[in-house]
């Protein structure tokens, strides 16, 4: 890195280590990272230093500051790959991950990290999950041996960084635990590849929604119920970038509870 190069980093790490300071989360926990990197430079106004964005540089102090500030065991980014549901097709090696430039930036330096599932997918960027995710391949989005099983037994720390509204694929993994009438296990048949040389058939449980049904999630009246209710759910803002952060734990006994009192929770307006 050049002078400049290295100033505009500095100074994008200062802001980092503020942003992420205000979290309070346990020392070695996973940590799992929903970010948009779009306007990020903007927001901590470093554009006119930084016109020309190097979003591999940025990703990759994001993950550096991540682990330092919040002495986390390792971090994952989502890489998922949704049209496996329609062309049958996943090579985990190459297969672009459809969630955002972050998720693909983080893909692509950390090929041999993807765990191998032909949706949910994730970039394991400190080598912290079992080895098996890496080769076995999972068969299922939500069930026994999911990622999401583990992470939830893991107590995860879901993080949500420069979002608009509350994200986590947690609560579809709670949708299937608790069977809401308005979901169900739908079989996807297609061919996998560890590397793009050797492919094998398979097929593939997704829990799906009714498409008859609006089944979109009541974002900020879960949001509002978790600030709420939830154990150590927090939300801020610095210099205009939203920041959540919230544990599986958390969703699972103040989501979970809200489920079981009314299966329609997530989708119902009240």
């Amino acid at each position: 890195l050049n002078v400049l190069s290295l100033t505009i980093m500095s100074e994008l790490s200062n802001d980092l280590r503020n942003l992420f300071n205000k979290l309070n989360i346990p020392k070695n926990k996973i940590l799992l990272i929903h970010l948009k990197l779009k306007n990020i430079i903007d927001k901590l106004e470093l554009k006119e230093i930084y016109p020309t964005i190097n979003y591999s540089e940025i990703s990759d102090l994001i993950i550096k500051i991540l682990k330092e500030e919040l002495f986390a065991k390792g971090i994952v980014v989502p890489s998922f790959t949704y049209s496996f549901t329609k062309n049958g097709i996943f090579n985990k090696l190459e297969m672009k991950s459809e969630v955002g430039r972050f998720g693909e930036e983080v893909r692509v330096q950390n090929k041999l990290k993807r765990i191998f599932d032909p949706v949910f997918s994730v970039i394991d960027c400190h080598s912290i999950l079992p080895e098996s995710k890496y080769h076995n391949i999972q068969l299922s989005a939500f069930g026994s041996g999911s990622i999401w099983e583990y992470l939830s037994e893991k107590d995860c720390y879901i993080l949500n960084v420069n979002l608009d509204e509350l994200i986590s694929t947690h609560l579809h993994y709670l949708e299937f635990k608790k069977n809401v009438p308005y979901r169900f296990n739908k079989d996807f048949f297609g061919k996998v590849s560890e590397t793009g040389i050797e492919w094998q058939e398979i097929k593939y449980t997704y829990y799906v929604r009714q498409i008859s049904l609006d089944t979109k999630w009541r974002r900020s009246k879960i949001e509002k119920d978790l600030l709420k209710k939830g154990d150590n759910f927090q939300s801020f803002s610095y210099k205009g970038i939203n920041l959540k952060a919230f544990s599986t734990s958390c969703l699972n006994q103040c989501i979970g509870k809200l489920i079981e009192n009314d299966p329609y929770y997530l989708i119902n307006n009240i």
